[in-house]
């Protein structure tokens, strides 16, 4: 019931602000009947509070703590001034430049009250920058209102800061500041004749304080209104109320102020007695404060004094000379620094024009550039168009190529096949031979049975069956001869890389280099050269795929075949054409040398040879490919090498290195 009745009756007097009538009554009933709490918090868990700083969840939460820390920030010597600095270090540390802010703005006034002004108005204005990087609402309203003081001879500058305090402090929502705001533009709009602007903003902390419970500055207030806008018992007795609840406060500031409100009143109407019994009560308690807080008791007690005791009037006009001595340069620093607001004003002004004519000329570029830049895109898109059309048939160029390629491969695959089909017919007809033969063998044996059957003769039938049993048994060993033949004639015509499996590289280049000499005789009956071979009985059986290997052998061999036969054609009748093959194993691989003496191979084309469609045959005779391809079958698919040794006119000799692991 008493909130309601207080804002009904805040209400009220606010309806009736502009005709002046105020109720000052109600007003000093509503104070002393909310006995308010002291608003300074105790110093003894400052330390626990300080540890409380990197938990805070938010600013706001965080701005609380610090002011628990550091009390309300009023008249502190510098001796207490040791949390300021511990908060400040700690803000640094964690880059928190709304706090560093806040802490910065609070030295800076306690520098002004203590007398410096210059180092206060150096840390405000460096307070004010961290503010302002830091976006802190809060924080701009705390700087800006200890500006206003700090400029407060200056009227006109110390009401613009006023005016961005108050701002910036409602945004944020800081009701103790906004409170503050707005006793401060009360004071300067009384100071300026403009009553009703000045009531405004008393009442209105009036009200917000009543609510936050921070009430005493707010009866500072009311007893400045009660001396300028009604009789003087009225105002003694709002200057009292404003000592009483002063008191309840606990803050020294506070109470030293009250009294020398109360002292003020005395001197004004000729009571000394009652002036220096209050105005030694707010020299008492401004005695630990700050030079600024002692000197308008000071002046008060030397004022009451004199006349009445000429020694401590003098004792006390000292007193007062000693501490103006600290504070003498105020005015002249405000003068210094209003002229440099001013000048800071036009100069921001000129800045914005021209920043504002540079934003143009930047927009004009910008488009400019837009637009240049829409032209280049739509160019340069067409010429992607153009060029994806070009890799399109680029592409459909290499698949053909790839495409020829693969052909030309299995063309070279397929001569090399028709150069085993005569070297293969030759083979196989040995074993057909034998086939024919014993089945005519048989056929006259079955004969001679059915006869020695008729005569009975049973030792003779059990021979002629034993015959005919073991030529059939011949017959079936030369019948899989052929169809080994065969079957190897047709793995070599497949495609693919086949699997490898442990072989005998002396019984395959022993039977593929047969093959390879018939097959040449096959195409050239006037062919014949000499065979040597060598094949090493320790060679162990090296993982290979049999027919890619084979398929590498043949060439090797159709190769030197070629090259006796063409220098026998040149040579002469003393010529022997003569082909080795020899098998051995060094560092453990498996070395398979082709060696002939035949044409060699010129110096300047042995880089040459194993390049794909490079050949040294007539056109018709050879693809290129064969050393290509037997290179990449050693190289790529065993992880081997192939050797070349040759001299030209005298001998030819690769080497096939396979490892044997």
């Amino acid at each position: 019931m008493k909130k309601a009745g207080l804002s009904l009756l805040l209400l009220v007097v606010c309806l009736n602000l502009s005709a002046q009538k105020l109720n000052f009554d109600s007003l000093l009933n509503i104070a002393l009947q909310n006995r308010y709490k002291p608003r300074r918090m105790p110093v003894t868990n400052r330390d626990s509070l300080f540890k409380l700083l990197p938990r805070a969840r938010s600013q706001a939460e965080r701005v609380r703590l610090i002011y628990q820390v550091i009390g309300n920030g009023l008249d502190l010597s510098r001796a207490e001034l040791s949390y300021h600095y511990k908060i400040l270090d700690w803000a640094k540390a964690h880059n928190d430049k709304g706090s560093e802010a806040i802490i910065m703005s609070e030295l800076g006034y306690n520098f002004l009250q203590n007398g410096d002004n210059n180092e206060a108005s150096i840390m405000l204005f460096r307070a004010l920058k961290l503010a302002e990087d830091a976006g802190d609402r809060q924080a701009l309203g705390i700087v800006y209102l200890n500006l206003s003081l700090c400029f407060q001879d200056n009227v006109k500058l110390s009401k613009s800061y006023n005016l961005k305090a108050l701002q910036f402090s409602k945004a944020a929502h800081d009701d103790l500041y906004t409170i503050n705001a707005m006793q401060g533009l009360g004071r300067k709009y009384y100071r300026e004749g403009r009553a009703d602007s000045g009531a405004y903003y008393f009442f209105n902390a009036l009200s917000l304080s009543t609510r936050v419970n921070v009430p005493e500055y707010t009866c500072a207030t009311l007893a400045y209104i009660a001396s300028v806008q009604s009789s003087d018992p009225l105002a003694l007795r709002y200057f009292r109320v404003r000592a009483a609840i002063a008191l309840t406060s606990g803050n020294a500031g506070t109470i030293s102020h009250a009294f020398d409100g109360l002292a003020l009143f005395f001197l004004k109407h000729h009571e000394p007695d009652s002036g220096l019994y209050y105005a030694r009560k707010a020299y008492n308690y401004a005695g630990n404060l700050s030079f600024a807080s002692q000197i308008r008791p000071v002046t008060l007690l030397a004022q009451l004094f004199d006349g009445r005791n000429a020694d401590s009037a003098l004792k006390y006009e000292k007193l007062y000379n000693r501490l103006h001595d600290s504070t003498n340069n105020i005015s002249k620093l405000e003068n210094a620094q209003a002229v440099a607001f001013d000048d800071q004003q036009r100069r921001q002004e000129a800045l914005n024009q021209k920043q504002a004519y540079q934003n143009r000329q930047r927009l004009y570029w910008m488009l400019t550039g837009i637009l240049f830049l829409l032209i280049l895109a739509a160019i340069l898109g067409r010429n992607n168009r153009q060029k994806q059309k070009a890799n399109q048939v680029l592409a459909n160029t290499l698949e053909e190529l790839r495409s020829a390629q693969a052909q030309l491969v299995q063309r070279e695959k397929m001569a090399s096949l028709g150069e085993l089909t005569a070297g293969i017919a030759h083979e196989i007809q040995n074993p057909l031979n034998f086939v024919n033969n014993f089945s005519e063998v048989s056929a006259e044996l079955v004969d001679e049975l059915g006869e020695e059957l008729a005569k009975g003769d049973l030792e003779e039938v059990k021979a002629i069956a034993a015959d005919i049993k073991e030529n059939l048994e011949k017959i079936r060993h030369h019948g899989k001869r052929a169809d080994g033949i065969v079957k190897g004639m047709l793995e070599h015509s497949r495609t693919g890389t086949g699997r490898k499996e442990p072989t005998d590289l002396g019984v395959l280049a022993d039977e593929y280099l047969h093959l390879a000499y018939h097959g040449y005789r096959a195409k050239d009956g006037n062919f014949s050269a000499g065979i040597h071979t060598s094949f090493a009985k320790d060679l162990p059986r090296v993982s290979v795929v049999p027919k890619e290997i084979g398929r590498v052998l043949l060439n090797l061999f159709n190769n030197a075949f070629y090259a006796v036969s063409e220098k026998a054609k040149t040579a002469g009748p003393d010529y022997q054409p003569e082909v080795s093959v020899s098998t051995s194993v060094e560092n453990n691989h498996a070395r398979i040398m082709v060696k002939d003496n035949g044409t060699g191979i010129p110096a300047n084309i042995r880089e040459k040879i194993m390049q794909p469609f490079f050949t040294t045959k007539p056109t018709g005779e050879g693809t290129g490919l064969g050393l290509s391809l037997s290179y990449d079958i050693v190289v790529k698919g065993h992880g081997g090498n192939i050797e070349l040794r040759s001299e030209e006119g005298f001998v030819t000799e690769f080497t096939v290195i396979l490892p044997c692991q």
